[in-house]
């Protein structure tokens, strides 16, 4: 899961995407200039990595109240009344005719992109009239995007009656690439429409749309830390990564990676994959790097989920050369490894499982005392994306950003442990809202113990668990509530993990808990 900028396409939600060409569709095929947010996301679904998506085109979106579909947003900046309201504008076409030397143009018709963004700079629009039915045909670039019937007339109607149904029919009209916004004057008394002074387009002409502007760039980053409480709901959303998308900051709050941080331990079923800024200098790594660990106090605090890698990639993004961050690098190898039927959580590390694709050269070399030093007991355990001598690159650290204390090594500070466990508690979550309106009784701990005992089985068959409990711990003090402990033995730690669940009437509290 990450935000970004897009030329084109919904922002009032984030969207799941499944192919390439699924988010060309509804995104567009390149990014607006200066970003990286086309070849970050292309990457991934190309390497078989479902993508949630979602782009931001506005200032303060996080706020932004949506209404039948339409942002409802102020025209001008509070902050500098002398400006638009930052946001990715919309292109248009306006139809109007001659309503004479007094008056000039009447504007009739004002035909918007939905979206907003330079997409609809190469979008036209034209009403055609085929006997008596006019139609709306949307193109891009010459291609057919939509087609809609406007209305079919009797042949009978007079002038005036033709205007009153043709306006009646566009403002019933909906549409999936277009707004329609009809600019007949409105009579101030009746509250009316004036409909003598409207007039049906006679050409036949195809009218580009102009004026679409994407988002500034330089305000994404401020989206950023407010956008991410959008996929906190886990009955909604199940990301199993969080990302920036290549957005780093560099200021000492550190605000970015710190919000990605806060969702992952709200959630306790992800990862923050944290990206330091491109040009961080090797001996700045570790430094900027132990801003965002953490620690577990006890044993059964809540802690988040997050890693680092390093350094930037310069890469071979199909036909072209980026630099990409070091959680595109990740990512890619998880997907090509999730291709091939191995599991998210099994080490992405090392030269079977850590292996790297299309490096054409590193933003800096890491040798074998960088490396020693990045995952050295004691110190901010970092990940290295290193070059070996037969000058293929691989991933080499399974670390988390947990801070261990000197007396002992948590199971957590593993990546591989740490993601198992997520995914234990995505299962565990995913089926216990199954089971939220059913009465606590047997039949209801049967099934949940069946089904989770299956895929405990399937985790240790694949080297991840070693072993378990299931144990209902319910009691008849409130016989509609399922309380379930579960301990696992994750390998290759020598701690169980301990998980709390109860299930309540139309509710469900998962106890993340730690180790036992």
């Amino acid at each position: 899961m990450f935000h970004g900028v897009a030329i084109t396409g919904d922002w009032s939600k984030p969207i799941m995407l499944r192919s390439l060409d699924d988010f060309k569709n509804q995104f567009g095929a390149y990014s607006p200039e200066g970003s990286i947010t086309y070849k970050y996301v292309a990457g991934l679904l190309s390497s078989g990595l479902p993508v949630i998506f979602q782009r931001i085109a506005c200032k303060n979106q996080a706020s932004v109240r949506w209404v039948k579909g339409i942002p409802v947003i102020p025209e001008k900046d509070p902050d500098d009344p002398e400006k638009d309201y930052p946001r990715a504008k919309c292109a248009s076409y306006t139809y109007g005719h001659s309503a004479g030397a007094d008056v000039g143009t009447q504007s009739d018709i004002e035909i918007s992109e939905k979206w907003g963004g330079t997409y609809g700079n190469n979008m036209t629009v034209n009403i055609k009239q085929s006997n008596n039915t006019y139609w709306l045909n949307i193109k891009y670039r010459g291609a057919l995007l939509e087609k809609a019937k406007i209305i079919t007339f009797k042949g009978s109607e007079s002038t005036i009656e033709k205007n009153m149904q043709f306006i009646d029919a566009l403002n019933n009209l909906k549409l999936d690439r277009v707004i329609i916004n009809v600019k007949c004057p409105i009579n101030e008394e009746t509250k009316q429409y004036e409909y003598d002074k409207f007039q049906i387009p006679s050409s036949e002409d195809d009218m580009t749309l102009s004026g679409g502007t994407d988002f500034n760039e330089d305000l994404v980053k401020g989206e950023l830390v407010n956008i991410y409480n959008t996929i906190s709901d886990k009955i909604l959303y199940l990301p199993k990564f969080i990302t920036s998308g290549g957005y780093t900051d560099s200021s000492e709050e550190s605000t970015i990676g710190t919000k990605m941080k806060e969702l992952t331990q709200l959630r306790q079923d992800c990862r923050a994959l944290i990206d330091l800024p491109l040009g961080t200098t090797l001996e700045e790594y570790q430094t900027e790097a132990s801003k965002y660990e953490y620690t577990q106090f006890n044993s059964t605090s809540i802690i988040p989920s997050a890693s680092i890698a390093g350094p930037w990639m310069y890469m071979q993004i199909g036909n072209e050369q980026e630099w990409m961050p070091p959680s595109f690098v990740y990512l890619t190898v998880v997907g090509n490894e999730v291709s091939q039927g191995k599991k998210s959580y099994e080490p992405k590390a090392g030269t079977i499982s850590g292996r790297v694709y299309n490096v054409i050269e590193p933003e800096f070399e890491v040798g074998s005392d960088v490396a020693s030093t990045w995952q050295a007991d004691g110190r901010t355990q970092i990940n290295p994306i290193m070059r070996l001598q037969s000058n293929e690159f691989i991933i080499a650290g399974n670390s988390t950003l947990l801070k261990g204390t000197e007396n002992e090594i948590n199971a957590f500070q593993e990546s591989s442990v740490d993601l198992a466990v997520i995914e234990i508690r995505r299962f565990i979550y995913n089926l216990a809202t199954e089971l939220q309106y059913q009465y606590n009784n047997s039949t209801a701990f049967e099934k949940f113990s069946l089904k989770t005992a299956n895929y405990f089985e399937g985790m240790i068959k694949q080297g991840a668990l070693s072993d378990y409990e299931i144990i209902n711990i319910s009691t008849d003090d409130d016989p509609r509530t399922l309380k379930i402990r579960i301990n696992v033995l994750v390998t290759p730690s020598i701690k169980a993990i301990e998980i709390y669940l109860n299930v309540a009437y139309g509710s469900v509290e998962l106890n993340a808990g730690g180790e036992i």
